[in-house]
């Protein structure tokens, strides 16, 4: 986490970090980064600190005005706008349902609509819904090579 930080500081530019589900402290606790980090520098400080720089990390990014991306998926509203997105408070842990819950958790699926997600965080979202939110934020989806 040290050396991400560091490419971060050094090359602002051209590394991007965004804030996913694994940033959250609930999680974090769950799969061993709490432990990991109180075992190797026996403080408990250092672990709040990174939970602290977690909840500063961006939800999205949006490249050359036109591709968004995010660890998750979209919202589960279509309402919410970019602008949403951008004024959002993100220095809290993640709630369990609302658009920052989706922008960390939600899943693309292969069908239309929105449906349940398998890992009981958030919903799965079709291509018509990708197709509804990039179109109303002026979006476009990148090619994949």
């Amino acid at each position: 986490m040290l050396t991400l930080i560091g490419w971060k500081v050094a090359n602002k530019d051209f590394l991007h970090m965004t804030r996913g589900n694994h940033e959250a402290k609930q999680v974090n606790h769950i799969y061993g980064f709490k432990g990991e980090v109180e075992a190797k520098y026996k403080d408990i400080g250092v672990y709040e600190a990174f939970s602290e720089m977690f909840c500063a990390l961006p939800l999205a990014y949006i490249y050359n005005k036109k591709v968004m991306v995010c660890h998750g998926g979209l919202p589960s509203e279509d309402s919410i706008s970019l602008k949403d997105i951008r004024e959002a408070f993100r220095f809290v842990e993640p709630p369990e349902k609302g658009m920052m819950c989706d922008l960390i958790w939600a899943d693309p699926t292969p069908q239309n609509g929105r449906s349940p997600s398998k890992r009981g965080a958030s919903m799965g979202f079709g291509p018509d819904i990708t197709k509804k939110f990039l179109d109303t934020n002026g979006l476009s989806i990148p090619l994949v090579i």
